[in-house]
């Protein structure tokens, strides 16, 4: 194999290997792949892409010329949800069915996700857990009507077991409905969130629906209500919003079960336009807004708070009100009574994915801050002290003198551990402080900060990152669907800007940007390759965007592991782009053809260089999917799923767009193509010849079970005489001398010995 033009090793290593009288060249850090590969013989191999990256086709072929679509992935990569128009193996009868693809010792298998035709009609996934290869199903039995639909969970092992109906049984009787019958309550009654492993779950019904007993919530369109449902094969669920016996209202203190609003109640921010995390993983946790009299869709005469207020249900016993806290909780607050008197409303913008931290906007004076602040309630914390205001500094003689002030405009981010919240702001709240790049907070500019308080400030740290554009407002809209993401420590963030954020930015186009707030570097991603002055010049004349997670309408346990533009250590982001930033692949394409990228870094961030994932072919793009899709990165940043029309891998049957995994180690073996019988649109696998295409491509499977973890150990290529346990070596080396490029050196290098240790009698290294 001939090594890429392009190939720079920037440092090598020879480690003598006394168990096998060898000594290897390795190439450390994000470098593109090399001879050192281990699988560079395998059909797929991409020799333009760092650490030995090879395409697998992820989408079974034969697909009936429907597109498969990501719409979750596991964290470790090794499993997808997908939707298609049906694979021909598993002969669906619905327009739209949905697979479970995982990669097991055999390569990728698909295994149906849907529930038999002969016992469920209208289903559909409301939630879709890849890692553990459960699901979330609205659907009716065949002898149901058309007015009922019920909740079912599909457990790891195949089996369908009820959770609870969505509608109260007095409103569901009716003739038995016909196979493609819709649910006659469509749009009234709908699946909100839940919990890991679908032990929570809740629902809700808006004010055209019917009620289940004991809600007291008004009629109408805009009353929303919100019930939980905690365990399988219940009869009714449970109301959120209600008392514990200790909320008052008005004045009034209001017994255990009684509905606080019955305006309406949401999970998480009003019209559920905030989700992130507003029910915690466990379920223990669930944050609710309790509409108030503030809020024009809420009449003076019907009983709810006087503002729309924030509350927080735990155990499904004890409510604790958030935004209005009492003086057990915050012994500073001022909490008055009235509008009139300076109460106001406090808005859910996120929490911590455990739910022991909880994130609010409001412009009460709560610390004696009178503009729009942002909120910490901590559980955790000692009580008369949970509430904590995240928005200070610089500004806060303004803020009291009762001008100037924060003036926070919203969340960009919340780490899932709740150390770190980035969010913008048009009051200069870091003084003179400025960023890496010699910038300083503007008196209302679009200030975006960072405040963390963690193991390293644990009294709390707020920072300047950069300076926005009114372009970027969607970074920080109240919709949370934003081009911007956090690792789950918080450390690092990703998002897009059309603002010149670094000198080599040409602004006035979204460019896509990563920060460490351990060091404070900030650098642009979406760049041009090193040395190559076309590159340059396309990403200059191009915009770059990033996958997005959407929380909102239908969230799920995996959505944070689903749509990644980040690894979790930083070291890798992922983004779309249509310029030609490399010099291999794109250098042909035509404009606006967008390809697939990775910005690579190892020991610093500023220090990486850009690499092209998909194979840029005139013509036809390359793309992440749809916004909220399972395209993207995985945790670790060795899988990054994308989505093309180019034949990458051989045994695709047609040239339908379809989803690939440019993979560490990936790549199939170089085998025959299954023989293929085609009758009509339809195509299918010919009688006797296995579905599968190689040893690490993709075969499909009738079962129900999900496969085995495939191992990532290293794959002898045929006909090469390397070893695996030099193979190994090899690995080890480059993965070590990575971790003595800096940050978490003791872990990383745990981490790369288990994972490539030399293999001892008994399994263990």
């Amino acid at each position: 194999m001939a090594i890429s033009s392009r190939f720079r090793c920037s440092l090598l290593i020879l480690l003598s290997l006394s168990a096998f009288g060898s000594c290897v060249a390795v190439c450390w850090g994000a470098e593109p792949n090399s001879e050192t590969c281990p699988n560079a013989d395998l059909v797929g191999f991409s020799p333009e892409s760092p650490d030995c990256r090879g395409y697998e086709l992820v989408s079974p072929p034969f697909t009936n010329a429907t597109a498969s679509v990501p719409i979750a992935v596991s964290g470790s990569g090794g499993a997808l949800a997908v939707s298609s128009g049906g694979f021909a193996a598993t002969q669906s009868d619905r327009l739209e069915a949905y697979y479970l693809v995982s990669r097991t010792n055999s390569g990728w298998s698909a295994s149906p996700l849907g529930p038999p035709s002969a016992s469920f009609g209208d289903p559909e996934p409301v939630a879709l857990s890849p890692a553990s290869g459960e699901s979330l199903w609205s659907m009716r039995t065949r002898q149901q009507s058309a007015y009922a639909l019920d909740l079912f969970a599909r457990e790891a092992d195949g089996a369908f077991v009820e959770v609870g109906p969505m509608v109260p049984p007095s409103a569901e009787a009716g003739a038995p409905a016909n196979t493609y019958e819709s649910f006659d309550y469509q749009g009234l009654v709908k699946y909100v969130d839940s919990s890991t492993g679908f032990t929570h779950v809740i629902t809700g019904i808006n004010g055209l629906g019917p009620r289940w007993p004991g809600d007291t919530t008004e009629a109408g369109g805009s009353g929303f209500s919100l019930y939980e449902y905690s365990g399988r094969t219940l009869t009714h669920p449970a109301l959120v919003g209600v008392s514990d016996g200790g909320i008052v209202v008005n004045g009034e203190t209001l017994p255990p079960g009684r509905v606080i609003s019955n305006c309406a109640t949401y999970l998480g921010a009003t019209g559920q336009e905030e989700l992130y995390n507003a029910e915690s993983e466990d379920g223990e946790h669930v944050f609710f807004t309790a509409v108030g009299h503030d809020d024009s869709h809420c009449p003076g005469g019907v009983a709810a708070p006087a503002v729309t207020e924030l509350f927080a249900r735990v155990g499904g016993v004890e409510t604790v009100p958030v935004s209005e806290p009492s003086a057990v909780a915050c012994k500073e607050c001022s909490t008055p009574a009235t509008a009139a008197e300076g109460r106001r409303e406090g808005v859910y913008v996120g929490a911590s994915r455990d739910g022991s931290k909880v994130f609010f906007l409001s412009t009460q004076a709560l610390l004696g801050k009178n503009s729009m602040n942002l909120y910490e309630y901590d559980f955790h914390a000692p009580r008369g002290y949970q509430v904590r205001l995240v928005s200070t500094g610089a500004a806060e003689e303004e803020n009291m003198a009762g001008e100037g002030g924060a003036k926070v405009l919203g969340i960009a981010r919340l780490s899932e551990d709740g150390s770190h919240v980035y969010f913008v702001a048009n009051g200069v709240l870091t003084g003179g402080e400025v960023n890496t790049e010699g910038a300083a907070a503007e008196s209302g500019a679009d200030n975006l900060y960072v405040y963390q308080r963690d193991a390293v400030y644990p009294a709390g740290k707020l920072s300047f990152v950069t300076t926005l554009s009114a372009g970027d407002s969607g970074d920080w809209s109240s919709s949370d669907a934003r081009s911007v993401q956090a690792s789950p420590d918080g450390r690092y963030a990703v998002f897009g800007s059309e603002a010149v954020v670094t000198p080599n930015a040409p602004g006035g186009l979204q460019e896509i940007y990563e920060y460490d707030s351990l060091t404070g570097e900030l650098v642009r991603v979406s760049r041009g390759e090193k040395g190559y002055v076309a590159g340059v010049e396309t990403a200059d004349a191009n915009s770059a965007s990033i996958p997005i997670q959407s929380y909102v309408n239908g969230a799920q346990p995996s959505i944070t592991t689903t749509g990644l533009a980040l690894a979790d250590n930083g070291g890798t982001v992922v983004f779309e782009d249509a310029a030609g930033l490399t010099t291999a692949g794109q250098v042909a394409a035509a404009a606006g053809v967008k390809g697939v990228y990775e910005y690579r870094s190892a020991g610093g961030i500023d220090g990486g260089e850009v690499y092209e994932v998909s194979d840029g072919a005139e013509g036809s793009g390359s793309t992440f999917g749809a916004p909220g899709s399972g395209g993207g990165t995985d945790e670790s940043g060795e899988d990054i799923f994308f989505e093309t029309a180019d034949l990458l891998v051989p045994g695709v049957a047609d040239t339908t767009v379809e989803l690939y995994d440019a993979r560490v180690d990936g790549g199939v073996q170089p085998v025959s193509p299954p023989l293929v019988e085609c009758a009509g649109l339809t195509c299918q696998v010919g009688r006797g010849a296995a579905a599968s295409y190689g040893q690490r491509g993709s075969e499909i499977t009738g079962g129900e079970a999900l496969g085995a973890p495939m191992a990532r150990d290293v794959v002898k290529a045929p006909g090469r005489t390397t070893s695996t346990a030099v193979a190994r070596a090899r690995k080890l080396a480059a993965a070590l001398r990575v971790c003595r490029k800096g940050r978490l050196r003791a872990q990383c290098e745990a981490r790369a010995r288990k994972r490539y240790g030399v293999k001892r009698a008994g399994g263990t290294r």
